[in-house]
């Protein structure tokens, strides 16, 4: 229930989210969203995604967007190969772009 609240009482503007995007780099950031998720559903995702995505250049610089079909709120432990393949594609996304 707590999470519930909170999740509720959140809000982070379309320009707080812009500034984050600009100053960690949009090919730095991943969302990872259940398309079954009823706590944050995935109408929000999606806007998460373009809200961070607006205001780029485009091309590469994007933030990848993953929706994960038929998955809630916590994406499985059936997944983890998965998940830490994504992973591991950000963090070398990553370093290459630290040069």
């Amino acid at each position: 229930m707590c999470q519930a609240l909170a999740a509720g009482w959140h809000h982070t503007t379309a320009e707080q989210l812009h500034r984050i995007a600009d100053k960690v780099g949009r090919q730095r950031i991943v969302v990872v969203h259940g398309e079954a998720d009823r706590m944050i559903t995935v109408p929000h995702g999606r806007t998460l995604i373009e809200e961070l995505n607006a205001g780029g250049k485009g091309g590469e610089d994007v933030v990848e967007g993953i929706i994960f079909a038929g998955q809630g709120h916590v994406i499985p432990v059936e997944k983890r190969q998965e998940i830490a393949r994504i992973i591991e594609e950000a963090v070398r996304r990553g370093e290459k772009l630290n040069g």
